[in-house]
């Protein structure tokens, strides 16, 4: 929600939001919130990171890693083959000086 700085009828560090559509006049007067540590957020972030579900060691990651290769390689070749197909029609079909 959009935030207007304090004016001159809010004390201190109060924040004037707006709780309504635009244009109604409706604010609610809120405190601002405390700054957070620097540190704290590396602390969350390890937290987080623990949370994950990471792939087993090396089964799931050679399998995968495999298979996108693999998958890279079929694109590819379907895509030259396409590629190569095309080329001939044009060059047959619209011969320059030949």
């Amino acid at each position: 929600m959009p935030q207007l700085p304090c004016s001159p009828g809010l004390q201190g560090g109060q924040v004037a939001r707006r709780t309504r559509g635009i244009g109604d006049g409706a604010f609610t007067l809120v405190e601002p919130v405390a700054k957070k540590s620097r540190f704290k957020f590396f602390s969350q972030t390890v937290d987080e990171l623990k949370k994950v579900s990471w792939l087993k060691w090396p089964q799931e990651v050679v399998y995968l890693s495999t298979l996108v290769m693999v998958v890279a390689v079929a694109v590819g070749l379907i895509m030259g083959g396409i590629d190569y197909v095309f080329n001939y029609l044009i060059n047959t079909l619209f011969v320059v000086g030949g």
